[in-house]
């Protein structure tokens, strides 16, 4: 009998979050990107986005460098870019990026969190 050959697309998300999981732990500036996505994400206990600039402060890197990792991992779906965004006053306050489902997945893998 021959063994059963699936590939890797057909085994849904869980396979993709172990995958992204397993290329972040070779790139610790990036988990440290997405872990500072994960703070801003559950100290407002919604769904929120921010831009690169208060991103780079709270990492400590150079916005420039935090900007090159935060559209990587938008290309790999861990986060989302959101336009047309309001401050708490109502305020318009332009566009940023949030954690996706699939990052704060990536996430819980990494730091094996059920």
């Amino acid at each position: 009998m021959k063994g059963i050959k699936v590939k890797a697309h057909k085994l849904g998300a869980g396979a993709d979050a172990l995958r992204q999981a397993r290329l972040l732990i070779r790139l610790p500036e990036s988990q440290k990107v997405l872990g500072g996505l994960v703070e801003i994400f559950e100290e407002n206990n919604e769904f929120y986005f921010t831009s690169f600039a208060s991103l780079a402060v709270r990492v400590e890197l150079p916005p420039n460098k935090v900007r090159r990792i935060v559209r990587h991992l938008a290309r790999r779906g861990l986060v989302e870019y959101q336009r047309g965004l309001f401050n708490q006053d109502g305020d318009l306050a332009g566009s940023g990026y949030g954690l996706s489902t699939l990052g704060r997945v990536v996430w819980n893998i990494l730091n094996k969190e059920p």
